[in-house]
């Protein structure tokens, strides 16, 4: 066994070499003053005077070495990069993705780390410093500062999607500022959606959009800032009546999701719906809530109308006989004319499910209506209350209001970039049932993606190349979309499982940042349905987290490798028999131990800006994240 096993030096060990240096150093001064000073030439001198100087290189350069490994394990300034910088490296590597500078994290650092543990455990807890002190440990990424390289990975690893996991202020919105700037100069579709309303992550969307020539394609939502946000739509994207009514069903407080109160407001739901499309209105937050709580008359009155002019082109004379036996001529009298009618009738000849659905709504009894829809009217309230009820149900023909109208799919169309502020510290029960809106909307378009969009390109690509069809179809015919989530415990829901499961294929990434595993765990109510989440999520980038769970559970994703140590042991011993007869031992063992390539308590005590990041499969690397500043900037900070 090579006995490059057995060996540790202490990286922070003095620097015994600046003795030895100069001693070679005053011993070549030496041979070479008495070689000019002394009568004696002799060839002595200057051998040995070769031999000082041969030696002076050498420790010299050991020294040089010790001290560039301790000036790197003392800390590593922060790295300043200009946006146009980071333009042009994109436009070096379109099919890559920067995540900041750093080296692969192998065996020997992670052996390195473990007999830092033995030697002294204090290199891994946190410093004591003074509060303007550098925080966390700069040694984990000093260690290996030598072999630092840009770090890169393959845009299409990353269609598994990535975890940025970090505790406030380590670094996550950087991190965040850098994929977001290199996705819009690809030319991608970019979503932001930040429950919290992080000023910062709308600058630098911003920024992107203005250096890359393209301001007005920056789209801004958030419920505080109404004047200014774009309006909407969350129920634009469907293929069936039944999609929207499980989008908004699925915000009504249950333990299961399918007691008989939930399964009453989405039958209600879904007839509304499928009402409104009869007669070719779109569906809006509040026009559902509008019939929700006056009742279904003027839907049914002017469902009844349209079906019986597609099916029945003598009706309105028909019909006169059931209109003057109503009592009146308001739009419930009327309603139960035509349901009468139609049963009558219509029925028979051309049955009509919408219209059959519509009126069992009519006739429920409105008490019983009224108590089973009651968990369903808070719902739709938070979405239509005050000046939300204009962002999330547009009025396309109100001319006097001049915001932009929107919705994902023409976002991700016109490739735009879309930042979504929920403001969920002024409000965080609405921001998180805008939020589960957006996701299913989103889920929606991600589906029709993956469905149509793609079978369109697949289709074209037979008739262009009809002969090589047992060819792999090309994964970038679509255009690709990141989809960035923070705090994204916030916004964890099934409906956010059903998107990671499915937005790989339609060419969706996305990018989840949150602060802990903790948070996952308390918002869907479980440990086992959290690693669902986080099962989906085959990249992973961690800054600093103290959370003692989450080290676990990322340190258990990593890879494991085999550490060794050497233990010694001491022992005597006295026999009874023989007087004077004593034995002492020492014994001296090397052991192995399989550890993770990373020990939760590293995580816990990173730098600020510093990350390990599992990608590309298992490639592990420990790196830092450099701040993006414009070119001014950077001028006046020199």
């Amino acid at each position: 066994m090579s006995a490059a096993v057995f060996r540790f030096e202490d990286p922070f060990r003095p620097v015994y070499e600046y003795y030895s240096t100069a001693a070679w150093g005053a011993a070549l001064a030496i041979m070479a003053l008495m070689g000019v000073t002394s009568d004696i030439r002799s060839p002595a001198f200057v051998a040995f005077a070769s031999f000082c100087l041969m030696m002076l290189i050498v420790r010299g350069r050991h020294a040089l070495r010790r001290y560039r490994q301790q000036k790197f394990l003392a800390g590593v300034g922060v790295t300043f990069q200009s946006r146009q910088e980071l333009n042009d490296r994109v436009a070096l590597s379109q099919r890559t993705i920067f995540l900041g500078y750093g080296f692969d994290w192998t065996q020997a650092e992670c052996q390195l780390t473990h007999m830092l543990r033995r030697q002294d455990p204090q290199r891994l807890s946190a410093p004591d410093q003074p509060a303007d002190a550098f925080m966390g440990q700069p040694w984990i990424h000093g260690i290996g500062m030598e072999r630092e390289r840009p770090i890169e990975i393959p845009l299409d690893h990353t269609a598994g999607h990535i975890l940025l996991v970090g505790t406030t202020r380590a670094g996550k919105s950087r991190m965040l500022d850098t994929i977001i700037h290199q996705a819009v100069a690809r030319g991608e579709a970019v979503l932001i959606w930040d429950p919290k309303g992080d000023k910062g992550l709308a600058e630098s969307a911003l920024q992107a959009c203005h250096l890359q020539g393209r301001p007005t394609d920056f789209v801004f939502f958030h419920p505080a800032f109404p004047e200014t946000s774009w309006r909407i739509d969350p129920l634009k994207n469907f293929n069936r009546a039944t999609e929207l009514a499980t989008r908004i069903a699925s915000l009504i407080p249950s333990e299961t999701g399918a007691d008989p109160f939930t399964a009453h407001s989405w039958m209600i739901l879904t007839n509304l719906i499928e009402g409104l499309l009869l007669i070719n209105s779109k569906p809006t937050l509040r026009l559902l809530k509008r019939f929700v709580d006056s009742g279904p008359e003027w839907l049914v009155v002017r469902a009844c109308e349209a079906y019986f002019d597609k099916h029945l082109p003598t009706w309105r004379e028909d019909v006169k006989g059931y209109l003057k036996a109503a009592k009146g001529t308001d739009d419930l009298n009327v309603a139960i004319a035509y349901s009468r009618f139609y049963k009558a009738l219509v029925q028979k000849t051309a049955p009509s499910g919408v219209l059959e659905g519509l009126i069992s709504d009519l006739e429920h009894d409105k008490a019983h209506q009224q108590k089973m829809t009651a968990s369903l009217t808070p719902v739709l309230t938070m979405l239509t209350a005050g000046t939300l009820g204009d962002l999330l149900s547009p009025d396309t023909s109100d001319l006097d209001d001049k915001r932009p109208i929107t919705n994902f799919a023409n976002i991700i169309r016109n490739g735009q970039v879309c930042y979504l502020g929920l403001d969920s510290m002024s409000d965080s029960m609405v921001a998180s049932a805008i939020g589960s809106m957006f996701i299913s909307d989103m889920t929606s378009v991600s589906g029709d993606r993956y469905n149509y969009e793609d079978n369109v390109d697949f289709i074209e690509f037979i008739k262009r190349r009809g002969e090589q069809l047992e060819r792999e179809r090309s994964p970038h015919k679509l255009r690709p979309v990141t989809l960035i989530i923070d705090e994204a415990a916030e916004l964890v829901s099934d409906k956010l499982i059903q998107l990671l499961n499915k937005a790989g294929g339609s060419a969706i990434r996305l990018v989840v940042a949150t602060q802990t595993f903790a948070d996952f765990a308390a918002k869907v109510g479980s440990e086992t349905k959290a690693r669902m989440v986080l099962g989906n999520l085959n990249n992973k980038i961690v800054l600093r987290t103290i959370d003692g769970g989450t080290q676990e559970y990322i340190a258990e994703t990593f890879p494991t490798t085999v550490v060794r140590h050497i233990e010694y042991s001491q022992a005597t011993d006295a026999k009874s028999d023989t007087p004077g007869a004593f034995g002492y031992k020492i014994t001296e063992a090397m052991k192995e131990t399989e550890a993770p390539m990373v020990a939760p308590d590293v995580l816990g005590c990173l730098p600020n800006l510093e990350f390990f990041a599992q990608v590309s499969g298992g490639r592990l690397v420990k790196g830092r994240i450099p701040i993006l500043k414009d070119a001014l900037e950077m001028k006046k900070a020199a």
